[in-house]
């Protein structure tokens, strides 16, 4: 590759927000590829697209913000403050506090690895796992086609022959980031989506649905329809391609939940009330996180006022501002996945304590969210 085409590359890589991963859905994260997806893309890569994802490391590492990665490794016991620079994100990927698959799970929900049976577009590879930073060609096209296919007003969900990309961005799993999934969507069929993901996370993080179950038998009400007979095991879901966390299955489900958790709290994703200082019924040992007042849409948001929402600043501006913070909250689920807790109990905690809504609002349909709204 010549520098014109290095440059060529990273501007087209720039274009697309490739560094914002998530910068459309969620608190920013800082993609990262295993030893064995390094070895196997670059065995299978032809040269181009080598040096194309190369230059996508280099962004990727340059220009991202590791928020969710921060805010987990906090979770796990990092307590410096945070405006003490990088003091919790110098552990990631794999360092001493959050274990590398909980940290894998918390990017799966923005970066899920998937394969295509088939495909038009030249730069995308069949039956071959494609997860950023590896194969980046191939994952800017697919996202930017579906943002366009979007924006046109195309949904995309179960019953369509898509990457889960599309989905989990632009289709029926946005609920994976604490938001409405279609304009429209009621509070309260978004809050019971996000419970029922809670619910499949939870319970495979204890250990109770096992990985080698097919997705199709998982016996949460809702889960076998959003996947269909589609032959995924739930082993398969989250680690397909990357053999390293096949053993750690339970720790990425615990890890995409922390996700969802952690997104509910990004203004861009979910407007709240502020805390009371009121006692959590399910456990009064935990006080309630603020009055969810709307599950927004981001179909009908400005990206970039979005994307400012989900900032590190804007991390660090609700970390000491809010008690309890994003923070608080995930120490608590992970207290409780520590000791064992049933669903049951779990699910009390969720329901009433982080993502409580007012009875009246239940019917009322997604927002843009105030000050998000495309001008």
């Amino acid at each position: 590759m010549t520098r014109r085409q290095a440059w060529l590359v990273a501007a087209c890589l720039a274009s697309s927000s490739l560094w914002g991963v998530a910068d459309a859905r969620a608190f920013k994260l800082r993609p990262y590829a295993t030893a064995t997806e390094n070895r196997v893309g670059y065995l299978e890569a032809r040269r181009l697209d080598s040096l194309f994802d190369a230059v996508a490391r280099w962004v990727v590492g340059h220009f991202t913000s590791a928020v969710h990665e921060e805010i987990t490794h906090r979770i796990w016991g990092c307590d410096a403050a945070a405006a003490d620079g990088d003091a919790c994100l110098a552990p990631v990927p794999l360092g001493r506090h959050a274990p590398p698959a909980v940290l894998f799970g918390v990017q799966w929900n923005d970066n899920p690895p998937f394969a295509l049976t088939a495909t038009g577009a030249k730069d995308c590879p069949v039956n071959t796992t494609i997860r950023l930073p590896n194969y980046s060609k191939c994952w800017v096209t697919l996202f930017t086609h579906a943002s366009k296919e979007a924006q046109r007003g195309r949904h995309f969900d179960h019953r369509a022959d898509v990457a889960l990309l599309y989905r989990v961005h632009f289709g029926d799993m946005q609920f994976l980031h604490a938001m409405a999934s279609w304009d429209g969507e009621t509070m309260g069929d978004t809050k019971a989506r996000i419970l029922m993901w809670a619910e499949f996370a939870y319970r495979t993080a204890r250990g109770e649905i096992a990985p080698a179950l097919a997705v199709s038998n998982v016996p949460v009400t809702g889960i076998p329809r959003l996947f269909g007979a589609r032959g995924y095991s739930v082993e398969n879901l989250f680690t397909r391609g990357v053999p390293e966390y096949r053993s750690g299955v339970d720790k990425v489900a615990l890890g995409s939940l922390m996700h969802l958790v952690q997104d509910s709290f990004a203004r861009g994703h979910v407007a709240r009330d502020e805390p009371t200082g009121e006692a959590c019924p399910a456990d009064p040992r935990i006080k309630k996180a603020g009055r969810v007042l709307a599950f927004n849409s981001f179909n009908q948001q400005d990206g970039e006022k979005h994307d400012t929402a989900d900032s590190r600043r804007a991390f660090e501006a609700q970390l000491i501002s809010q008690t309890p913070s994003v923070v608080d909250v995930g120490r608590a689920l992970r207290g409780m996945h520590a000791a064992g807790t049933a669903w049951a109990d779990v699910r009390a905690y969720l329901d009433r304590c982080v993502f409580e809504v007012w009875d009246d609002d239940l019917d009322r349909p997604a927002g843009a969210g105030a000050g998000f709204e495309k001008d």
